[in-house]
């Protein structure tokens, strides 16, 4: 190992924070704690929003027209719906490439979230999680664009010819992407000057998405879920309420898109000497005198991380809640 780094004190500390929840546990949790007041449709898509006088008229793939007074969409980087009304969202690619997946724990692996670099802009992280598995990711600088819409036979040929040399555990990951759950995209970020237009408002990834490389997609979702739904309950103008939502979370959010010095390009090293300097640098930090200055330099920072940029106000619950 060239160096260690211990998880986070707190929320937003560090590369791994102290406490984490996988998105698929996160998903369960919130539909559990909804699906007695929320109606869920699973199985089909929005095709087509239109706005009038007093709701939105929505149609759906499968399902027939229904009309909302508010329409919310919580998509992701590339969302289909948010096209239908604000087509003009700046969608900027990092040009990286990621590949997640989750591979059986063997007796070799440990509880510290491990990270290889492998040259030509590759690099291979091991993490393990609470339900016995480890969660594996190969990364990849590339300009090439469309990977992530091939079929999966197309893209575990493409992850294993460009990652057959990777050395480390790389063989182990690849031998798992026959059957193991995968998910490949390509990392960018989303710029819009509005997150709603009408009756039609953006939420999360889909209004600006900060990308994976920030750690902070799901901190801005469901803070920004809190602040629309409080800016919502206060106020009968939707227009007001989107407004005011805006207002608040802008700032937060252009805090979180900024992305650390280098990335992603840092961490993905295109040349052995680059990967050299890298383990170089990452071992100075990583030593007993960087730690005890990098701890001192943060006790006296007024910077807080993005994490904990945000007040967020007590709204009043709604009667019907």
């Amino acid at each position: 190992m060239i160096a260690g780094f211990d998880a986070g004190e707190n929320d937003s500390d560090g590369a791994t924070a102290e406490l984490e929840i996988l998105r698929g546990e996160l998903g369960r949790l919130l539909h559990e704690r909804t699906r007695d007041t929320t109606e869920y449709v699973f199985g089909d898509e929005i095709t087509g929003l239109d706005e009038h006088a007093d709701g939105v008229t929505a149609t759906f793939r499968h399902g027939a027209p229904r009309t909302f007074d508010l329409v919310v969409v919580a998509e992701g980087l590339t969302s289909r719906t948010r096209s239908l009304v604000l087509p003009e969202a700046d969608v900027r690619s990092l040009g990286l490439l990621m590949a997640y997946l989750t591979v059986p724990r063997t007796a070799a692996d440990t509880d510290w979230w491990r990270i290889h670099q492998a040259s030509q802009g590759r690099a291979v992280t091991l993490r393990p999680d609470n339900v016995g598995t480890i969660r594996a990711t190969l990364s990849l600088l590339t300009d090439v664009r469309g990977i992530e819409d091939l079929d999966r036979p197309a893209q575990v040929h493409v992850l294993r010819r460009t990652f057959a040399d990777a050395g480390w555990e790389v063989p182990r990951v690849l031998d798992a992407l026959d059957d193991a759950p995968l998910y490949v995209d390509a990392v960018g970020q989303v710029r819009l000057p509005s997150w709603h237009r009408g009756r039609v408002a953006l939420l999360g990834d889909a209004a600006h998405c900060p990308s994976p490389i920030t750690g902070m997609g799901t901190s801005l979702a469901l803070v920004g879920a809190y602040v629309l739904a409080g800016e919502l309950a206060g106020t009968p103008d939707h227009e007001q309420a989107l407004a005011a939502y805006e207002t608040r979370m802008r700032p937060y959010v252009e805090r979180a898109q900024q992305l650390p010095p280098g990335a992603p390009g840092l961490v993905h090293p295109r040349t052995r000497a680059g990967v050299r300097a890298l383990r170089a640098a990452v071992g100075v930090a990583g030593s007993a005198p960087a730690k005890r200055l990098g701890s001192l330099l943060g006790a006296a920072s007024f910077a807080s991380p993005p994490a904990e940029a945000i007040d967020l106000p007590q709204y009043p619950v709604p009667v019907s809640a």
